[in-house]
């Protein structure tokens, strides 16, 4: 039984055998033609040309104010790298490219009516052979563009670089005018703020009369204590200057009884003694005025401090009058002309007093005023102050955003430009590596697209 079976399957195999050998020829022939049709399809097949260009993209942003808001170190470097390739193969800046290419005749003649449209097109065709290629840990970009002519490649590859160069400067450029513009309208909207918070500060300094410190009168300038002094001095002065005035008129008409040493004793004892009173009396005054405006007021209060220092002032002064010379040297003879001479710097000290009071009465009423109104008055000088201050703080970066738009500086920079390549990489059917292994559904498809590589 077990001869039987392998007796069938020999003469089996041996018929198979057979049968193939009969139609050798026939499948010798047919692998020939497929082989012949694979190699000529191939020979025919247009070629794929790549040129690459390589980028700088900088992630170092110029910044158009003192202040940036939002800096470049915000986003990481993987994010910036996609970001940037996305603009590279973005259609919008290949039509860029194709509309400076447009213009060099590289396309040929071209309607100017429909430049649009072809640029459209030709973008959109270009934008399927364009790749990018990037690097971790490095800001260098290679772009690369596959055609079926190595020169026109080369070519679209250094179109491509240049025009993203020149739209980062211009988009550069964009931003600072932008900046400028923004920055011009708002400084004339705080200009206006400004202006009528200065106008409500001198409206309310007008209306509760605060006196305002003025560089040119020279009285101003002086603080409560020294404008105090100033003024009690000049008023023993003018005391002095008017006693002894007064003394000297009553010794002169009592010149003619009496001799000439008696005539100066008498005058430098009634000098002392109404200078002496005077000042007693004023020191009594200001003691009591003292007492009656510590009950009512706090020591830092303007008349309080005032009046401390004129006590002080009346007592020393008082210390420094000496008792009258019991043996006075002769004095000469009292004349008209040292009586108009005194009467005269008796005036000017009446007039230098009167105006010193005043200027201190002006500075003790400030003080009174501003203790009253010094919350509105504070509110409203600090709005002046950040107003003025917002002005100035625009103003710089208005200037700053006006340098920056003049200035010829960018973060792109071309390493490599393309060259046009020697070799082809690979046929239509495997170009771009991305793409999906060719397959039958696709080659009507692709077929039709030979005549765009062509093209490029």
């Amino acid at each position: 039984m077990a001869d039987v079976v392998q007796q069938e399957r020999q003469f089996d195999f041996q018929e198979y055998v057979q049968v193939l050998w009969k139609r050798k020829w026939l499948i010798l022939g047919f692998t020939v033609a497929l082989t012949a049709a694979v190699g000529v399809g191939t020979y025919f097949q247009p070629k794929v040309y790549e040129a690459k260009v390589t980028l700088l993209a900088g992630r170092e942003n110029p910044r158009l104010l003192t202040s940036d808001p939002i800096p470049g170190e915000r986003f990481g470097q993987r994010d910036y790298l996609k970001t940037q390739a996305a603009i590279l193969s973005s259609r919008s800046l290949l039509q860029g490219a194709v509309k400076s290419l447009i213009k060099e005749g590289f396309y040929g003649q071209v309607d100017p009516a429909r430049l649009e449209e072809k640029s459209t097109g030709f973008a959109m065709e270009l934008q399927r052979r364009v790749r990018v290629q990037t690097a971790d840990d490095t800001q260098v970009i290679t772009v690369v563009v596959g055609g079926g002519l190595p020169d026109r490649v080369a070519r679209l590859a250094n179109a491509i670089a240049d025009e993203y160069a020149d739209s980062n400067e211009e988009s550069r450029v964009s931003m600072a005018n932008q900046a400028v513009a923004w920055l011009t309208t708002k400084l004339a909207e705080q200009r206006t703020k400004l202006t009528a918070a200065e106008e409500e500060l001198r409206v309310y300094k007008d209306k509760e009369k605060i006196v305002v410190p003025d560089d040119a009168d020279p009285f101003s300038t002086l603080n409560l204590s020294r404008l105090n002094d100033e003024y009690l001095t000049t008023r023993f002065q003018r005391l002095e200057k008017q006693t002894r005035l007064a003394s000297m008129k009553k010794s002169r008409e009592s010149r003619s009884a009496r001799g000439r040493s008696s005539a100066a004793e008498s005058l430098d004892a009634e000098i002392q003694r109404k200078l002496r009173e005077s000042l007693e009396a004023e020191y009594v005054q200001a003691q009591v005025d003292l007492r009656n405006l510590s009950q009512r007021y706090g020591p830092e209060h303007p008349d309080i401090i005032t009046l401390k220092e004129k006590v002080e002032k009346i007592a020393k002064e008082l210390g420094s009058l000496g008792e009258p010379p019991v043996h006075p040297e002769a004095a000469s003879q009292v004349t008209e002309a040292q009586i108009a001479d005194l009467q005269a710097e008796v005036t000017t000290l009446t007039q230098k007093e009167s105006a010193l009071s005043q200027a201190l009465e002006a500075h003790k009423a400030q003080a009174r005023t501003l203790s009253r109104t010094a919350v509105g008055y504070s509110l409203r000088k600090q709005t002046v102050d950040l107003n003025r201050q917002t002005y100035n703080d625009l103003l710089t970066r208005l200037n700053d955003a006006q340098l920056s738009s003049q200035i010829k500086a960018t973060t792109v920079k071309v390493l490599d430009r393309a060259q046009p390549p020697r070799s082809p990489m690979s046929s239509e059917w495997g170009w771009p590596p991305s793409r999906k292994p060719w397959t039958v559904e696709s080659r009507t498809r692709r077929k039709l697209s030979v005549t765009s590589v062509c093209r490029f």
